[in-house]
């Protein structure tokens, strides 16, 4: 019984020291989240804090200037004219599509990630 005891003594010892976690999510070129992971992969990463890690938020988040932006509740979209891109509509209706060059672009913008 004596050697289990030393055997498990010197084993605690040994092992006592700690490595530090570094926790990372990765994220594309346009900055949406690809994956959360520990491990060191290629691309582009940030490194985030455990309770950002654990709750792992692939759809309300993006990546910009190297900063998580959370989408808010007051985020918003806006259909806007544009002169050359978008949806080509009737002048005086946009509930009508229209394929003949006399109609007018209609673009959406969102307003989000404040």
């Amino acid at each position: 019984m004596t050697n289990f005891w030393q055997g498990l003594e010197t084993f605690v010892s040994e092992k006592n020291e700690k490595k530090q976690v570094e926790f990372r999510l990765y994220y594309d070129k346009t900055g949406n989240p690809l994956f959360y992971t520990t491990d060191a992969e290629d691309g582009e990463y940030i490194i985030v804090d455990r309770e950002t890690y654990v709750r792992a938020d692939y759809t309300n988040i993006k990546i910009r200037n190297g900063k998580i932006m959370q989408k808010h509740q007051l985020d918003s979209t806006k259909l806007i004219q544009h002169e050359s891109e978008g949806t080509r509509t009737h002048v005086s209706d946009v509930s009508i599509v229209e394929d003949e060059k006399s109609g007018q672009y209609w673009k959406v913008k969102t307003y989000e990630y404040r």
